[in-house]
């Protein structure tokens, strides 16, 4: 997904018209005189924006090389509503998951429901995917105590925009 970037397009978006009926797009019938839907800059202009509005709120750069864009920011914007469960493959005190969407930039509110491999003993991070491991903090702030997180147990945390809690 990427703006139009042809050499007559205009840097800020015009002010639409007001707005007329309602409608549907028309084929037209040129033997009864029915003309055809026009497509006017206001409609794209509104489309393009609501596609861009999910990258934005998604984190995802808009990429012209590719297509599946909105696709992948719909899906992140789910997961990070709903949370993703994963499976740490990591060792005590640095928990890593690869959700089966790849993560590639973590934005507050990002939840992750993980089941914990091995016990904390410590101070603990969590690694998403390729991205650098960032600090688990209990919900006050504070470093995880030694068993906050134990084996085998289901935890989810949530991203802030700098650590993760456990909530």
């Amino acid at each position: 997904m990427y703006q139009i970037d042809s050499p007559n397009a205009v840097a800020a978006m015009p002010a639409p018209e007001p707005a007329g009926l309602p409608g549907w797009f028309n084929a037209g019938n040129p033997a009864l005189g029915i003309p055809y839907t026009t497509m006017t800059n206001d409609w794209a202009n509104g489309i393009q924006g609501e596609l861009l509005g999910i990258l934005v709120a998604a984190g995802i750069a808009p990429d012209k090389a590719q297509t599946n864009q909105v696709l992948t920011g719909i899906e992140m914007l789910i997961q990070r509503q709903a949370g993703v469960f994963a499976q740490d493959t990591g060792a005590a005190n640095a928990l890593v998951i690869s959700p089966a969407l790849a993560v590639t930039a973590l934005i507050a509110g990002h939840k992750f429901t993980v089941k914990v491999n091995a016990a904390n003993t410590g101070a603990t991070t969590l690694k998403v995917n390729a991205l650098e491991p960032v600090p688990i903090k209990t919900i006050t702030g504070a470093a995880l105590s030694a068993g906050a997180l134990p084996a085998g147990g289901i935890v989810q945390f949530c991203y802030d925009g700098t650590n993760f809690q456990v909530i």
